[in-house]
């Protein structure tokens, strides 16, 4: 099982097509823990977000209007180090209807861990990575405008039915 830094530098080198999605388990705001190769045998998109992230909030309504017209895409959104408490508060700021899982840490929810600390663990945020059914990253979108809706639909149409 990758330590939580492990599954930082796995998560960001899915910026790079033909990576694979990485064989670890997270937990969940809806319930168990969730295997993220679980997901394979149908297209994927991750979204990399967290509460503090402005560009986060104003892209998720494009990417929930996106699960909406793919439903059968499986959707998850990965919370970026910081609490349940801020993720359930994101989920419902942005009516995330698909599953979100929290990549944690300890080092990260003491108290005084600014968000600027988080964001310089080397995790894109936001960031869209678009896999298909193998569970194999064919676009990624990082950076401020990668939630935008015309990209990720783009990158859905390629996969194909």
């Amino acid at each position: 099982m990758l330590s939580t830094l492990g599954l930082v530098a796995a998560l960001s080198s899915m910026r790079t097509p033909g990576t694979a999605l990485p064989a670890a388990s997270l937990p969940s705001l809806r319930g168990p823990n969730v295997a993220l190769r679980s997901l394979v045998g149908a297209p994927i998109v991750v979204v990399i977000v967290a509460d503090w992230c402005d560009p986060c909030h104003a892209g998720m309504p494009s990417i929930v209007a996106a699960a909406a017209r793919h439903p059968a895409v499986r959707f998850l959104a990965i919370d970026e180090l910081e609490s349940a408490s801020r993720a359930r508060a994101f989920v419902a700021a942005t009516h995330v209807p698909f599953e979100t899982v929290l990549l944690t840490n300890g080092a990260f929810s003491k108290p005084g861990v600014t968000d600027e600390q988080r964001a310089a663990t080397g995790l894109d945020i936001p960031a869209v990575y678009v896999l298909d059914r193998r569970g194999v990253v064919v676009r990624a979108f990082v950076g401020a405008d990668a939630m935008a809706g015309d990209k990720i639909e783009a990158a859905l149409r390629a996969l194909g039915p």
